[in-house]
């Protein structure tokens, strides 16, 4: 959904805060077209199956092999470069794309997002059912945004009042991605950019080389959301090198971006204050500027206690144990009996929130360490997340290798409940995938059920 959206990478793929899935085009993007071999080989590298052209699977101690013999022949099957770019911005793009959805999945930001929208999921089936039931009894078209006046008789008020609130929770997520006015002008779009960006340039980097890095950093530096992928990695650079500082390695950076999504809270008084993310990013670069040399791990981990002591705020891992506990009554409020999705998510979220604390406290350079971050979910380490690729032959979706919170079944439905609430809520077109739009809006349309029809003016 075009609201939850985080910047698409020159239409290659992109992830969506709603549901924590990612999207691969391998149709469409602004480099030109991708010839059938290459996206085969990205396809092969990354373990994508498809019916019509089943792969035999890279053993583990041969994959970063292949990936340089297949760059290799991407080279040699095209001088111009142009297949060999299309070619490490589709492999490295899918590890920005799951960087995005674990980092949301790793995060307070990230879970309260999809806690809070999947209460207003859960209730588009109810809402499809008053619709059959008043199209049933009128035989007129189904207006599309459904109005929210008092006086259609479409829906009942606590339908309505549904989908008002879903409307003032997505104005409310917009308000606070918005860039705060501040120096750094910082939105939570660019921390999270970042992140992904830094995954992608890092696993380029390790497989195949600082030539090939630096080739996709520059390829990334051209695109249209250049300044969004950049900006926070190039604000970090600058005022720590203005303050004498020599260097920060990647993986403090993607600390910091973690420890700052965890949206602290203070140590004493109100536990329902927190302090916006961004501000936070700024003060504990605010606080390694103070230091000297080069800036890594150990001494962001100082900086953060450091910035926590002196703004009076819960550590990030205890922050984690206390959305933790926050977690459980959320699920203990939902009837025992119940097999609702809401409770499946809920469940599923809370068991990869935790796994993403354990591992980040047990192992954190598994997380922040990048260059080991892409074996991390290839070795099945991390959650499992949803894929939904589209090509010229055709459109597949599956679960990436790791553990699985929340089932295949469950993770599609949960899309398109929320497709659903979207499109029925904000209209046609609101979707930020207009062929998955006319996807979901044909499975209404030709429901068991009933053949839904609506207000032709909104085709």
């Amino acid at each position: 959904m075009s609201v939850f959206t985080l910047n698409e990478s020159s239409f290659f793929g992109r992830a969506s805060q709603n549901t924590l899935s990612i999207f691969l085009n391998f149709n469409e993007n602004s480099h030109g077209k991708m010839e059938s071999e290459v996206e085969h080989k990205v396809r092969h590298i990354l373990g994508i199956q498809t019916p019509e052209r089943l792969n035999t699977h890279i053993k583990r101690d041969d994959w970063d092999d292949v990936i340089r013999d297949y760059s290799d022949q991407v080279i040699a099957l095209d001088t111009s470069k142009k297949q060999y770019d299309l070619f490490i911005l589709y492999l490295s793009g899918f590890f920005h794309e799951l960087r995005h959805a674990h980092d949301l999945m790793a995060t307070c930001y990230g879970q309260d997002i999809l806690f809070t929208l999947a209460n207003s999921y859960q209730n588009s089936a109810a809402i499809l059912n008053e619709l059959k039931d008043w199209q049933v009894k009128t035989g007129q078209p189904i207006p599309v945004p459904l109005p929210s006046t008092d006086n259609w008789a479409g829906l009942s008020q606590d339908a309505r009042t549904v989908c008002i609130r879903y409307k003032e929770r997505i104005s409310e997520i917009q308000k606070y991605q918005t860039p705060l006015d501040r120096p750094a002008s910082l939105s939570i779009t660019d921390l999270l950019e970042t992140s992904a960006v830094n995954a992608q340039i890092e696993f380029i980097h390790d497989i195949l080389g600082r030539e090939a890095a630096e080739h996709c950093y520059a390829l990334i530096a051209k695109s249209p959301a250049a300044k969004k992928y950049l900006k926070c990695r190039t604000s970090v650079v600058d005022h720590l090198s203005a303050d004498g500082i020599t260097g920060i390695e990647t993986k403090a950076i993607n600390y910091i971006i973690w420890a700052s999504l965890m949206a602290m809270k203070p140590n004493k008084g109100n536990m329902s204050l927190s302090i916006h993310p961004c501000i936070i990013f700024q003060g504990i670069v605010e606080c390694l500027s103070r230091k000297s040399g080069y800036v890594g791990i150990e001494e962001t981990s100082t900086a953060i206690k450091t910035f926590c002591n002196e703004w009076g705020l819960i550590l990030p891992m205890e922050m984690a144990k206390y959305y933790s506990s926050i977690s459980e009554k959320r699920l203990a409020s939902i009837p025992k009996d119940s097999n609702s999705l809401l409770a499946k998510s809920f469940e599923g979220l809370r068991d990869s929130f935790q796994l993403m604390q354990n591992i980040i406290e047990e192992l954190p350079d598994l997380y922040f360490n990048l260059n080991h971050y892409p074996w991390a979910i290839r070795d099945g380490y991390l959650p499992s997340v949803l894929v939904r690729t589209r090509s010229s032959s055709s459109n597949h979706d599956y679960l990436t290798s790791g553990i699985r919170t929340l089932n295949h079944d469950d993770w599609i439905l949960l899309d398109v409940l929320g497709s659903t609430m979207h499109i029925l809520t904000y209209g046609f077109g609101s979707l930020d995938d207009n062929d998955y739009e006319q996807t979901i809006i044909s499975a209404i349309q030709n429901s068991r059920d009933h053949k839904f029809f609506f207000h032709d003016s909104f085709f």
